[in-house]
């Protein structure tokens, strides 16, 4: 009988270290996923305060983004004392407590987020809309060097347009190299020569089907001289 008994006391001993051996791997699995789910609503918003640093904001953004991260830092605080004083991981959920918390870090990252692109899209609002590089070449001399300076604007172009039409930055770079490709292009514009005389601009229409010879004036060769490379240019008789 006494070992009977004995092996029922040891039995519910271990029955009861099993619980709670049980008890604490389920513990530590929710904290586990709790860890995970507020890293995941944590993240964006994290991301959206780095962005807005960036920028200065006038003074109703500034108080728009000041209640919304204040709305999360309050829940989060009253989540963070719940979880020390508390006996069990579930107690944090009491109320809706967490889930208030997960979803207004969710809006927070919102206003946050529609703050920085506000500000974005009014650095870009703040520069030009400078020229397409095709209507460029449509108007100027396609001479070498103009050739090699379109191909130059060409590539700064794209990358400013590609800015220009981005929802937000992606990193504090983006705003110098908005200002700094808008210098630039209107420089490399500005050095383009598109306002030809009349003679030459009708000319240089009649290049592609072949010009004929009484259009190249005077004056005409005069300006390729200075402008552009006359040795580039050949006369061929039409073909009959």
């Amino acid at each position: 009988m006494g070992s009977l008994i004995s092996r029922s006391i040891a039995a519910q001993a271990q029955l009861e270290r099993t619980n709670q051996a049980n008890q604490v791997r389920n513990q530590v699995s929710a904290i586990q996923a709790r860890q995970t789910e507020w890293s995941n609503a944590k993240r964006p918003l994290i991301a959206a305060k780095t962005k807005l640093k960036w920028f200065t904001l006038d003074a109703e953004a500034v108080k728009a983004t000041s209640d919304a991260i204040d709305a999360v830092k309050h829940l989060s605080s009253k989540a963070k004392e719940v979880l020390v004083n508390g006996v069990d991981i579930d107690d944090v959920s009491k109320d809706g407590l967490w889930l208030r918390m997960v979803k207004q870090a969710s809006s927070s990252t919102d206003v946050l987020r529609e703050e920085m692109r506000k500000a974005w899209r009014a650095s870009i609002e703040a520069t030009a809309e400078l020229p397409e590089p095709e209507s460029i070449r449509i108007l100027m001399m396609a001479s070498p060097a103009n050739q090699a300076a379109l191909r130059a604007y060409n590539e700064r172009f794209q990358r400013y347009r590609t800015l220009r039409k981005s929802s937000e930055p992606s990193s504090q770079d983006d705003l110098k190299d908005l200002r700094d490709y808008e210098k630039e292009l209107k420089r490399r514009y500005s050095e383009f020569v598109l306002d030809l005389p009349p003679a030459v601009r009708r000319f240089q229409q009649e290049l592609p089907i072949g010009a004929p010879l009484e259009l190249l004036t005077p004056e005409v060769l005069a300006w390729l001289k200075e402008n552009d490379d006359p040795a580039r240019f050949v006369v061929r008789t039409k073909a009959t």
